[in-house]
């Protein structure tokens, strides 16, 4: 699986586990919701300080969105 792939399914998963819409985490992160929507579906790996933004708002390590489950 592609990294880009890992994180969109690590993005989502946390997502779900925190009860968070996109537009939450869009409005949290500043992060426009398209761009998280393309995250989520591995079509984009996110920048560093993107995933920085996901950690924070996602209360998760880095490593929770770079490991495959």
């Amino acid at each position: 699986m592609k990294l880009e792939q890992i994180i969109g399914r690590n993005i989502k998963y946390w997502r779900g586990i925190r009860r968070m819409s996109l537009t939450t985490l869009s409005t949290k992160t500043q992060i426009p919701k398209d761009e998280l929507k393309s995250f989520e579906m591995g079509l984009e790996r996110p920048k560093p300080e993107h995933l920085l933004k996901l950690c924070e708002n996602l209360n998760v390590h880095i490593r929770e969105l770079l490991n495959e489950k």
